[in-house]
């Protein structure tokens, strides 16, 4: 005789709807963390144009100080020819020059290391520069905190944790409910067997099939309840984060918008009245010193002064505009 069975157990039907829930909202998790992602890179690339925007901003203006200095050297060299000038004027005029040589090449190589840093973020071995050829600030119009944050990509994964803790629970507090199985068995019974008062022969072509139905109940509930306990205070501990989350970027978005308030103010007054005034000195102490009505020392300050503001000015637009895209960066913005 021969006897072959087959047999399945089946959990009860909610832990396969709670595995299917799970899997679905671990794919979402993966999504928002591919967007995290995505959100970072994206601010990182833009902070890195703007910086290479702002060094040749500032490059622009270092030439621009070096042709001064350039005339400033050539005026002091005829007039110490001349006799009008001490050999110091001379000096310090050379010496103007030579420093601002010097800042020339380390702003140069800043932009090397700012382009190294692009091709890097863009994974690419073409030199890209930026298209921009000057810096200008970035439009933007703060929103209320939490329209603004809505589509943030961190706390969209951190919301998504919560669901996955509490699905998580529900899936632990399903796998306590009775298993179910299903088997089913054939088998020879070959011989002579008396059935209904008359002796009746089998061989091996007749098979006896039967079927059984099972109920499996777990006997040591223990160790499941702490498994559900502890899938209950996990999701617990996940809401909780999810708030804190929720609360740190709203207050970073509104500092962010305070600075960038700040920061417009700044522009508005170095454009309005600072920037056209160190314009004014500039010309006035280069025309005053190329007539002899004012020193060398008093060119060199007035100068310093005015370049100083001008340099103050596109540092705050470079400042203006990292605020702005760290601002984006928290909406979540992809491009």
């Amino acid at each position: 005789d021969n006897s072959f069975g087959v047999r399945q157990s089946f959990a009860f039907p909610t832990v396969y709807a709670n595995q299917r829930k799970l899997a679905k909202a671990q794919v979402k998790s993966s999504e928002w963390n591919r967007l995290a992602t995505v959100s970072d890179v994206v601010a990182e690339v833009k902070q890195t144009y703007n910086q290479l925007v702002f060094l040749q901003e500032k490059l622009r203006l270092m030439r621009y100080q070096d042709s001064l200095y350039t005339r400033f050297a050539t005026i002091a060299e005829k007039r110490y020819q001349s006799g009008e000038a001490r050999k110091l004027e001379l000096m310090a005029a050379q010496s103007q020059k030579s420093e601002t040589s010097n800042r020339l090449t380390q702003i140069e190589t800043d932009i090397a290391v700012c382009l190294r840093r692009m091709q890097t973020l863009l994974n690419t071995q073409e030199l890209l520069l930026p298209s921009a050829d000057r810096l200008v600030a970035i439009p933007y119009t703060p929103r209320r905190a939490d329209e603004a944050t809505a589509n943030n990509p961190m706390m969209g994964m951190t919301l998504q944790q919560v669901e996955n803790a509490g699905i998580e629970h529900r899936l632990e507090s399903s796998k306590v409910l009775p298993d179910f199985n299903i088997g089913v068995t054939s088998q020879t019974i070959r011989g002579t067997q008396e059935m209904d008062g008359r002796q009746r022969t089998f061989d091996s072509g007749n098979r006896f099939n039967s079927i059984q139905f099972g109920l499996s109940i777990p006997l040591f509930y223990s160790s499941s309840k702490a498994k559900v306990k502890a899938a209950r205070i996990k999701a617990a501990m996940a809401r909780n984060d999810a708030d804190n989350y929720a609360m740190k970027v709203r207050n970073d978005y509104l500092s962010l918008v305070d600075e960038y308030s700040r920061q417009q103010g700044v522009i508005g007054y170095y454009e309005k009245q600072a920037v056209p005034e160190a314009d004014m000195i500039i010309s006035q102490s280069e025309y005053g010193y190329r007539r002899g009505e004012i020193a060398y020392s008093e060119y060199i300050v007035n100068v310093s002064k005015a370049l100083e503001i001008k340099q103050n000015y596109i540092e705050a637009i470079n400042n203006y505009n990292q605020t702005v895209i760290s601002l984006e960066s928290v909406e979540g913005k992809t491009h």
